[in-house]
């Protein structure tokens, strides 16, 4: 029988349990599982993302579709950045994207296409202050200055953690940190309908626990094997969990796991990056 190609998050899944020292990794034809590790473990593999519904009249999509493509344009554009002229300051950045404004997409089409510089120009301009010596005041004249005041009305704005409404439709929520070279660290790209990363974080893994406990209950194949494993690939985090305060971990981590024995978030961006949120 034809061996089974791999699809990109079983790789990085297949690389990380390489890089925990795991020699005996087989590749079964069919599965589940999609590893079995020294025989006797079955290790499932699967994405962990934000699922919504794209703008009215088009077909749902997966949040990826969008934010990806997104993502990267912003990575690059956050990388040509100055940094922030206080030294020791950094600004952690979280971006929202708002469907009734979509001008941050050049046309609408099958293949998602992003104003690379509408964004880069509106950025620019938002983030100038903080590229000369800065103090309170002149953070509270950038959220004051680019602040939706009908779109955020009724809600209470720290000055020290201005958010920005850009033009096209983007809004940067700016946390300053102590961080030594200064920079401008990407941190979340979402579509605001997530109120917290822990949250959103949350909400994947039980769905994707549930929905993987499932399918191997419904084929009777629970018994097959000594210990399961689940290893998530995280699309949503930008970066390591371990960022996330204690109080925020714990609502992760607040889960039904089933049979599992060993469920672990890997990033999906960094190789060293990875979180176990249960190993018993």
């Amino acid at each position: 029988m034809a061996r089974r190609k791999e699809n990109e998050d079983e790789c990085r899944a297949l690389d990380w349990l390489r890089r925990q020292g795991y020699l005996d990794i087989r590749r079964p034809c069919s599965d589940p599982p999609d590893f079995i590790v020294d025989g006797t473990c079955a290790v499932e593999v699967t994405r962990l993302s934000q699922k919504v519904a794209s703008v009215q009249g088009e077909r749902a999509r997966s949040e990826e579709e969008f934010r990806i493509p997104l993502t990267h344009a912003i990575e690059r554009i956050i990388g040509k950045l100055d940094p922030p002229a206080n030294n020791g300051s950094s600004w952690i950045v979280d971006f929202e994207y708002d469907w009734s404004n979509t001008k941050w997409l050049k046309a609408r089409s099958p293949k998602v296409k992003v104003n690379s510089k509408i964004i880069s120009d509106q950025m620019s301009e938002a983030l100038a202050p903080l590229l000369q010596p800065y103090n309170m005041n002149v953070i509270a004249d950038m959220h004051s200055k680019h602040c939706d005041w009908d779109k955020h009305a009724g809600e209470h704005a720290y000055l020290e953690f201005p958010h920005l409404c850009l033009e096209c439709g983007i809004c940067l929520e700016l946390f300053e940190i102590s961080h030594d070279p200064a920079s401008f660290i990407l941190q979340n790209v979402s579509d605001g309908e997530g109120l917290l990363v822990a949250e959103e974080l949350g909400k994947g893994i039980r769905n994707c626990v549930r929905n993987k406990s499932d399918i191997i209950r419904n084929q009777c194949k629970v018994s097959q094997f000594k210990t399961w494993w689940l290893i998530l690939i995280d699309h949503i985090c930008h970066l390591p969990m371990q960022n996330l305060s204690e109080h925020e971990l714990s609502m992760v981590r607040d889960q039904q796991f089933d049979f599992w024995s060993r469920v672990v978030v890997v990033s999906s961006r960094e190789r060293g990056w990875h979180y176990d949120l249960i190993s018993r």
